[in-house]
């Protein structure tokens, strides 16, 4: 007969199988993660266009026209960063009369109830 053996070494299976739950449910978890990083940081790649679009559509109003007329205006910005924007331009009469605020949205799309850039200014009459 056998003697039997007391010092016995490796794993059970059920500390294997503990051990690959683990392991994959801290993996969902850095997936997770990571793709919410990479979607973010798209949204903010197309935030940054649209900001840039919104301050190029105020400069050419500004080189158009240093004191715009009052209402809305609607246009689009073609190719630019590789995508077409939509902005609305709303000039409004301001309490000083020498002044008007000028404030422009950019929309990714047409159909867009939000804007992705924003800039309100201030045009002093010359």
């Amino acid at each position: 007969m056998m003697p039997m053996m007391r010092n016995q070494r490796g794993f059970t299976l059920i500390e294997i199988m503990v051990a690959l739950s683990i392991l994959a449910i801290s993996m969902v978890a850095i997936y997770k993660s990571v793709a919410g990083y990479v979607n973010n940081a798209g949204y903010l790649e197309q935030r940054t266009f649209a900001q840039w679009a919104a301050v190029n559509v105020a400069d050419e109003m500004r080189l158009r026209s240093p004191w715009p007329d009052l209402g809305k205006s609607d246009g689009e910005l073609v190719g630019f960063a590789g995508h077409d924007w939509f902005w609305h331009v709303q000039v409004l009469k301001n309490e000083a009369a020498w002044m008007r605020t000028v404030e422009v949205k950019v929309f990714a799309d047409e159909e867009a109830d939000n804007a992705l850039g924003q800039l309100t200014f201030y045009v002093v009459k010359p």
